[in-house]
């Protein structure tokens, strides 16, 4: 009887554990996870399945404090966002003719610009030419005024980021949902899902993709929006 018992306590104890774990994921956000059937649907694009971390911004601070050059594991010539605040600093650095040129800045975390209006990535005078890998994090609810969330892209590299429910209004001839004019850019796992792009000739992904030595390439990546 009381190994019979024992059992019982343990079995009892082995399901209760198995629920508040899968609780704890639930809890945590590990559901978003985006898995596409390769074959009848395309590649396969993740978005962080580890994607609890998000960072919502406030609408008007904007500081360079979660900005940070990063050299741990990732070598020279590298910078990180890691908040809300410091994604718009970026932006606002690559519009005022900083390039980027032969630097990579990763995203650690999702980015909640919870519907507040902000510029384009680059422009035509100063595009960007970096590399941002977003590490499969998400970048939620943006207003952007501009061709898309990169207006122009040019020897760059766009790869590991999502953009969910994003509205691009632009005026200009081209637009696109992730960029406006991709010059010599190659990109990889990204998607942008939900949203709208308006303007005059727009691409749910990308308005206009030039690769002048073809080479460059666009993989793993889809739009639906």
């Amino acid at each position: 009887m009381k190994t019979l018992t024992k059992r019982k306590t343990k079995v009892w104890m082995i399901a209760i554990g198995s629920v508040l774990l899968a609780t704890i994921f639930v809890l945590s956000g590990v559901g978003i996870y985006f898995n596409l059937n390769k074959k009848d649907k395309g590649p396969m694009v993740e978005v962080n399945p580890l994607d609890f971390s998000i960072d919502a911004w406030d609408g008007t601070t904007i500081n360079d404090k979660d900005f940070n050059e990063d050299y741990a594991g990732r070598g020279m010539e590298t910078f990180t966002i890691d908040s809300a605040s410091s994604f718009v600093y970026f932006i606002n650095q690559v519009n005022s003719g900083e390039d980027f040129e032969g630097v990579k800045v990763y995203l650690n975390k999702s980015i909640d610009l919870k519907g507040a209006t902000i510029n384009s990535i680059g422009t035509s005078e100063n595009p960007f030419k970096g590399t941002l890998d977003g590490g499969y994090y998400t970048i939620f609810n943006a207003n952007v005024t501009g061709n898309g969330l990169f207006a122009h892209t040019e020897n760059a590299e766009i790869k590991n980021v999502g953009l969910y429910n994003a509205a691009i209004n632009s005026d200009a001839d081209i637009a696109g949902g992730l960029i406006g004019k991709a010059v010599n850019t190659n990109i990889s796992n990204t998607l942008v899902s939900g949203g709208s792009v308006s303007g005059k000739n727009v691409g749910g992904l990308i308005g206009e993709y030039i690769s002048t030595d073809g080479v460059h390439t666009i993989t793993n990546s889809f739009a639906d929006s």
